[in-house]
């Protein structure tokens, strides 16, 4: 592979990797929340994917049903049907929301940039071949 190429596969791949997600510190609604608090800044919300952290040391993934200060419901496909957990404040340790990255957009800029540089390169190759041909 030239240099060029594995300089093309280097940026797809720093593009996929900006694309990340992953989970981030939340905390359920309430009314004492406090501006100094990282994570009272990102609430949970209904139809948020979560991952709750009991003091029991059992982790709940799935997404949120119902959410209110006190509790919280998760459901997710289980073995037997849908199933759905109620978790009340006092039994959480911490909870963590699903954020997407930012990289989606960039991803796909950067693959129409590369669609584009590979359309140019195969018009200026076959209107080569066809400059030599004719001649």
């Amino acid at each position: 592979m030239s240099s060029f190429g594995r300089f093309l596969w280097t940026v797809t791949l720093m593009a996929f990797l900006a694309g990340c997600s992953g989970y981030r510190a939340a905390a359920l609604p309430r009314s004492d929340a406090t501006d100094g608090d990282p994570a009272a800044r990102i609430t949970v919300t209904k139809g948020s994917d979560v991952k709750v952290h009991l003091l029991s040391g059992e982790v709940v993934k799935g997404e949120v049903e119902e959410v209110s200060q006190d509790r919280i419901v998760v459901g997710k496909p289980g073995n037997y049907g849908y199933e759905q957990w109620a978790v009340e404040r006092r039994e959480i340790e911490n909870i963590e929301v699903l954020k997407a990255g930012r990289g989606t957009s960039i991803l796909m800029y950067t693959g129409f940039g590369l669609a584009l540089v590979y359309l140019a390169v195969g018009l200026v190759v076959t209107a080569s071949l066809s400059n030599i041909a004719g001649d």
